[in-house]
């Protein structure tokens, strides 16, 4: 019975890029029967990838100054999309995982905009809402609820309870930015 030698292949970084070697004494190219030399010559040329850039880094705030945000959501996951967005966009994000902490975080650093939750475990975002309209210096503080009802009766009662906007999940980063854009000129 005939054996074949083993050949193990692995990668060895070389100046940024991995380069597949044969070991243990071999240098053959995985393509070709030639030996592999790094150079000039043996290079095959890359493709070219799109550039992927971070979610909302696109569209830029177009105001003078980036926008103090403080988000408030009982999902870690949500809370980080929502971090990305605006801070890609050049806003300053705040954020909180609880209802309950963030009303007087948010009376501390009287944000231009509070995102929050609809439904929370302590707190929800129609008892959020109502608080911060109670206090005068969040008079001018634009709220938004984020929620996955799309009823208009959420709706309804969002905009009676004080807020100034209303966003549907899954969340799109083009609409939630010119939602911001939108209110903040109106103030």
């Amino acid at each position: 019975m005939r054996t074949r030698p083993r050949t193990f292949w692995r990668s060895i970084p070389i100046s940024g890029t991995c380069r597949p070697t044969c070991a243990p004494s071999s240098t053959i190219s995985p393509k070709s029967s030639a030996p592999f030399r790094p150079g000039k010559r043996n290079r095959r040329p890359r493709r070219q990838r799109p550039q992927v850039l971070p979610i909302g880094q696109m569209i830029r705030h177009s105001g003078q100054t980036p926008l103090k945000i403080f988000i408030v959501d009982d999902d870690p996951i949500t809370l980080d999309i929502l971090t990305s967005i605006l801070e890609g966009a050049g806003h300053k994000v705040t954020r909180d995982l609880m209802g309950a902490t963030a009303i007087s975080s948010i009376k501390q650093h009287v944000p231009d905009v509070v995102l929050t939750d609809l439904q929370m475990a302590s707190v929800d975002g129609f008892d959020l809402c109502r608080e911060l309209r109670r206090s005068p210096r969040m008079r001018r503080t634009k709220i938004i609820i984020v929620s996955a009802h799309s009823a208009e009766t959420w709706k309804d009662r969002a905009a009676e309870l004080g807020a100034d906007g209303y966003v549907e999940k899954p969340i799109n980063a083009d609409k939630l930015l010119a939602l911001i854009e939108e209110l903040v000129k109106t103030a």
